[in-house]
């Protein structure tokens, strides 16, 4: 989903660098997109992690679910860094990106290094994370000079929402067994979607639906003085 998006989104880019204002719509609307899905489907596979691995893969691979948890940091990630990506190369300032990968290289050399001797598998993906997370606060960082955007905005809603996704996901994996997977997976994943898509319309429905000014369909009265 994100590929098209930021693809699309990069022209866009390029077409208004030259105006903040417009950038800076352009910039919040595709990454605020990208963090309400992304957490989304990212808190419906955390929870459904063992379902989606014995359906697609077989029970032989259960032992992976541990490193596929915790490579969603990654997944979460990656869109909202390609789409900042995008818009440091579309103003026109491609000599950042490549500092700021320099320096991801730099420290995931050092951080797989240490966490797979740790940790083994574990410590790879947390190693991933870690480069992925670095990356994307350097580029948000460096953003700052193109583009305005609130963070609260567009990361307070989605997180609240996540949380409490979390927990329900939790209580359902703890309290509720089923002996089809396929049950499973549609019950967590609609459980869970809805309270996190709940959350978010009841505390963002004024951007998804602005209120109506009836003024604007007033009939124009000649002026008298």
């Amino acid at each position: 989903m994100a590929t098209p998006i930021t693809s699309v989104f990069f022209s866009t880019y390029a077409a208004v660098q030259e105006d903040r204002e417009e950038l800076s719509k352009a910039f919040f609307r595709s990454s605020s997109f990208l963090v309400r899905i992304g957490l989304l489907m990212a808190v419906v596979l955390l929870a459904a992690a063992p379902e989606v691995v014995l359906i697609v893969f077989g029970e032989i691979w259960l032992p992976i679910v541990p490193v596929f948890r915790l490579m969603l940091v990654y997944i979460l990630l990656n869109p909202i860094y390609a789409n900042l990506s995008y818009l440091i190369i579309g103003v026109g300032r491609p000599d950042g990106l490549t500092r700021v990968r320099l320096m991801q290289v730099a420290l995931f050399v050092v951080a797989v290094v240490v966490a797979a001797s740790l940790w083994g598998i574990k410590g790879v993906a947390m190693a991933a994370n870690l480069m992925m997370l670095s990356g994307t606060l350097a580029l948000l960082v460096y953003s700052r000079r193109f583009v305005d955007f609130s963070p609260s905005r567009m990361f307070l809603w989605p997180m609240v929402a996540t949380t409490a996704s979390i927990a329900i996901g939790y209580l359902l994996i703890q309290s509720v067994q089923w002996t089809s997977l396929w049950w499973t997976l549609i019950l967590k994943s609609i459980s869970i979607s809805g309270v996190y898509i709940l959350i978010l319309y009841l505390t963002e429905r004024q951007i998804i639906y602005p209120p109506i000014s009836f003024e604007a369909f007033a009939p124009t009265l000649p002026h008298t003085n």
